[in-house]
């Protein structure tokens, strides 16, 4: 008996405590995933590009001719013998290589700016960090599907359509790596 009495003290208490606010879409068993506007969802951005293309081009013309003309005759009757002879080539080659790669590996947080009809979500997100007067922006931008998005609410960014990812960066170091004014202008002007 007295074990149900604490039972019922403790189902009173329980009842008349304030109850907690849950978010709508709230669920014990699902899992908490971007859907809505201005909700975040982290990109894990792991790019890897590379390009190559080679060309190669090789030509060659040659023309050859012969006139003979016996002495005594035509405008170079005064020569005996004359002859003329002629000719003529061209040769060209061109050879051409271009490769490029490319790598890039970051954690950005975005913010669902626009869930379109379809459900799909247009998401966007800047990191800057700032270290020792060198500033980085990383900036994500594109279109993801509710499905490709993780349990851990992520998603990589190989599953964003229309994707933009840019990476800059100003400071000391980048106005170093660029020519100076006089540089510059001497490039221009050869």
């Amino acid at each position: 008996m007295r074990h149900t009495s604490y039972l019922v003290i403790s189902l009173v208490a329980l009842v008349q405590a304030a109850p907690v606010p849950l978010p709508r879409d709230f669920s014990l068993f699902g899992d908490r995933k971007s859907r809505r506007l201005d909700d975040v969802v982290t990109v894990m951005v792991g790019e890897a590009n590379t390009a190559k293309n080679t060309a190669q081009t090789r030509t060659q013309s040659q023309s050859n001719g012969q006139v003979g003309v016996a002495a005594g005759t035509g405008v170079l009757s005064f020569v005996p013998g004359a002859g003329f002879k002629s000719g003529l080539g061209s040769e060209f080659q061109g050879q051409g290589n271009t490769a490029r790669e490319g790598s890039m590996q970051a954690v950005v947080s975005a913010r669902v700016v626009e869930v379109l009809p379809n459900g799909t979500l247009r998401i966007e997100g800047t990191k800057q960090v700032v270290i020792n007067e060198e500033t980085e922006i990383l900036t994500v931008a594109g279109l993801v599907r509710p499905e490709d998005i993780g349990s851990d609410n992520t998603v990589p960014s190989g599953r964003l359509a229309d994707a933009k990812i840019s990476y800059a960066g100003h400071g000391t170091t980048g106005n170093a790596e660029k020519p100076g004014p006089l540089a510059r202008f001497l490039d221009w002007l050869f």
